[in-house]
């Protein structure tokens, strides 16, 4: 099924960002400032991992962490994630999604991140696609 509409046209190219090397605590501080529950770790252009308060909250619970000052956010961070391309069509990044069980895929061109597309992006584009997004991650 497609649909059309491309990746990069719907994606959010004004993703919340920082270094890999910051500290978790530095990275908690920027998603709480920005009001994102999630972030892209990345050097220069180069996607690095993806941050999300669900990794945070599940080590913490866990008590994994002593000193978050001393903790890297890339030690936590997902590292190996899917990823689109801009000029996918949403309905195969949907697929991914679904497939990963993820709501939120980096958009990378030649190399570079230079998006983010999340569930809500497609379900304001075509909100029929919400129901074949949920009949597979259910």
């Amino acid at each position: 099924m497609k649909t059309k509409v491309k990746v990069g046209d719907i994606m959010n190219s004004d993703f919340v960002s920082i270094p890999s090397h910051a500290s978790l605590k530095e990275a908690v501080k920027k998603m709480l400032g920005e009001g994102v529950a999630s972030i892209v770790l990345k050097d220069g252009g180069k996607l690095k991992g993806f941050l999300t308060e669900k990794n945070v909250l599940l080590v913490l619970g866990r008590g994994e962490l002593e000193d978050l000052d001393k903790v890297r956010a890339k030690d936590i961070a997902r590292e190996k994630m899917a990823i689109i391309e801009p000029s996918s069509d949403i309905y195969e990044a949907l697929k991914k999604m679904s497939q990963e069980k993820i709501r939120w895929l980096p958009v990378v061109n030649k190399g570079e991140i230079v998006g983010l597309l999340t569930l809500n992006d497609i379900v304001e584009i075509e909100p029929s696609l919400l129901e074949i997004f949920h009949s597979r991650y259910t």
